[in-house]
């Protein structure tokens, strides 16, 4: 397998998936340019969420899309609430589906990904992930 450049990577027992745009939607579409599919569930959205980049902060915010809200560290996220600031290993539920929000060894992102970017890794068994409603 070659090596993936990216920005950021989500992972989990369903999802495994990396961002290497500064600016992506997660939700049911099949994978694309500037789209990530994390599940079938019908219960997550086409669009249910946006992951973006805030040269501002310089952090990736992620922002609630959807009717049917997301959850951050167990913390509920819905279109009302302003974008929530991302930090390595954020924990992210999209209906029943939960992965990690992970970044690279060095971060913030580069202007491209590179191919020799590593990650963090996950030390908790994915299953610790699983975030009450």
């Amino acid at each position: 397998m070659g090596d993936i450049e990216a920005y950021a990577k989500l992972e989990g027992p369903e999802v495994q998936a990396y961002i290497q745009e500064l600016k992506v939607t997660l939700g049911r579409k099949q994978s694309g340019k500037g789209v990530l599919h994390i599940g079938d569930h019908k219960k997550i959205s086409k669009e249910h969420a946006e992951i973006s980049w805030s040269q501002e902060k310089r952090k990736f915010q992620i922002k609630c899309l959807s009717k049917n809200s997301l959850r951050v560290n167990k913390r509920k996220v819905d279109l009302e609430s302003p974008p929530v600031d991302l930090e390595n290993k954020d924990a992210i539920r999209i209906a029943n589906t939960c992965f990690y929000f992970l970044l690279p060894i060095d971060s913030p992102p580069q202007q491209t990904p590179s191919s020799e970017t590593q990650f963090h890794g996950v030390t908790n068994e994915p299953k610790d992930i699983t975030i009450s409603s």
